[in-house]
């Protein structure tokens, strides 16, 4: 026999046994308190599976607040790098155009040394 500590069943059989009910009695008797039983432990599980589905929504939606969050920090880091490469592109054009003007005044500076000459 399987070892078992529910206690209320124990008392349960002690008063249908003790009672002096007819076999067919103590048999609907047992199959009620069985019933009330079962529907007790499926009440139950459909709760705690409601708890898990919500809890497995919760979740599914911070994950998704995760990613999206880090999408847009994706986009913000994409954005600073473009910025970035703009301003370094910018800061070239300006060393180009002060060498180019710096050569134009040194030639010119040159032929006006040539022509003093």
């Amino acid at each position: 026999m399987i070892p078992t500590e529910n206690l209320k069943f124990s008392q349960f059989l002690d008063i249908i046994f003790n009672s002096r009910l007819a076999p067919d009695e103590i048999k609907q008797e047992t199959r009620d308190y069985v019933q009330v039983l079962e529907t007790n432990y499926t009440e139950k599980i459909r709760e705690i599976s409601i708890a898990l589905e919500k809890q497995n929504k919760r979740t599914q939606f911070e994950r998704n607040k995760s990613v999206t969050t880090s999408c847009v920090k994706s986009d913000l880091e994409n954005l600073f790098v473009s910025c970035i490469e703009q301003v370094r592109k910018d800061i070239i054009k300006r060393r180009l155009k002060a060498e180019v003007l710096a050569r134009k005044k040194n030639i010119n500076r040159d032929s006006t040394i040539k022509q003093l000459n």
